[in-house]
């Protein structure tokens, strides 16, 4: 079913109480303009074509799950564009929709099918060069997502292209290269795994187009804490990007969800790391657990959202202090440390406390794959 909301582009305390939900292109500190030189991306130069980010429901369980346990919702967006002139006027729509039936890939691309579409939002105007925009931006009513299920979160540029690509609005991504035919790329900030898969795709004229090898700087406002996985490949030089800055050589993202490994020689086995991020909890504390996953999920009363692991299979982790803005790490197993089993699953869930009580985030789960 289909439904329009009214657009508000509030970007204030409700967004700040709030969490972005994406599939993370980077760890938690600022993205430097070498990390995203020339990775923008659209459907075509032409409006009314969305380009769509899966979040795949084999890996990503309880995503925008409600406080008191009642349903999942999304509240707003968070996204990251460029401007290639940023005094015209630019406008966008942000799209939810289904996935397609088995065994078909990628989003239902049909107007009837859509979850909800909500717009039009406006892109701060700026002198005539090219901007960036990191905009957080807080929805009148929320949209109802699935649960357990694949879902896709699409952004439709709405302004016609006069002088292309010198006056259009781009949305930025992250390349990662899907597997070893795709070809090495010395600034990846993903694994190449042998069983990773497309996530980023174009909705055209009603049906499943182009496809890209990247994620998406594109994201839903959720009330629960916010949980990724991230891989830290240790063959990487300490001048990879990756290396640099604080993000300690881990791949969040695309990097969290296939899980790297190699028996050898030489032997190659991802570390496995966990980011969890609540806003309301800044300087508090989180707490990482492993076990079986349940879709869609128990409210268990004293904890806010819904626990997506069974109860008799959980086991505690690690604790990690969250910073001032409510984002912690841990690692959970170090690179190399003998736990590549091709083919094994593993599910977490995380959980934050700080001066609103528990808040149980959204389940994350890997895969181990060849390399």
């Amino acid at each position: 079913m289909r439904f329009a909301l009214v657009a508000l582009a509030l970007v204030g305390t409700a967004a700040a109480q709030m969490n972005c939900f994406q599939i993370v292109p980077h760890k938690k500190d600022a993205l430097s303009p070498n990390d995203v030189a020339n990775i923008v991306t659209r459907c075509t130069l032409a409006p009314g074509n969305d380009m769509c980010q899966e979040i795949p429901g084999d890996f990503f369980g309880c995503v925008g799950a409600a406080a008191n346990g009642q349903g999942n919702f999304a509240h707003g967006h968070c996204i990251r564009l460029d401007d290639f002139n940023g005094s015209t006027p630019d406008g966008y729509e942000i799209v939810i929709r289904p996935a397609r039936a088995a065994p078909l890939l990628g989003p239902d691309c049909l107007p009837a099918s859509e979850i909800c579409r909500v717009g039009p939002f406006p892109v701060p105007l700026g002198a005539a060069v090219r901007v960036s925009h990191c905009l957080t931006v807080a929805w009148a009513a929320p949209c109802r997502i699935p649960d357990c299920v694949t879902f896709y979160i699409g952004w439709n540029p709405l302004t016609p292209t006069v002088n292309p690509p010198v006056d259009s609005l781009w949305l930025l991504g992250t390349s990662f290269r899907q597997n070893a035919a795709v070809g090495a790329d010395p600034n990846r900030k993903d694994p190449a795994c042998d069983c990773s898969r497309t996530l980023a795709y174009c909705c055209t004229a009603g049906v499943v187009g182009a496809t890209s090898h990247r994620t998406l700087w594109l994201g839903i406002l959720v009330e629960c804490p916010t949980l990724n996985m991230g891989g830290k490949d240790p063959t990487l030089p300490a001048t990879h990007i990756l290396n640099l800055g604080t993000r300690g050589g881990v791949s969040y993202g695309a990097g969290g969800m296939w899980m790297c490994c190699r028996q050898g020689p030489p032997r190659q086995e991802y570390g496995i790391h966990a980011q969890l991020v609540h806003a309301p909890h800044a300087n508090g504390v989180g707490v990482m657990f492993l076990g079986v996953k349940q879709c869609p999920g128990l409210f268990i009363g004293f904890a806010a959202g819904r626990l997506c692991l069974t109860p008799p299979s959980l086991i505690q982790l690690c604790f990690m202090g969250l910073d001032a803005n409510g984002c912690g790490n841990c690692a959970i197993v170090p690179p190399n440390a003998g736990v590549c089993f091709l083919g094994l699953g593993l599910d977490f869930q995380g959980a934050t406390v700080g001066a609103t009580g528990i808040h149980l985030s959204n389940e994350a789960s890997v895969l181990f794959c060849r390399t």
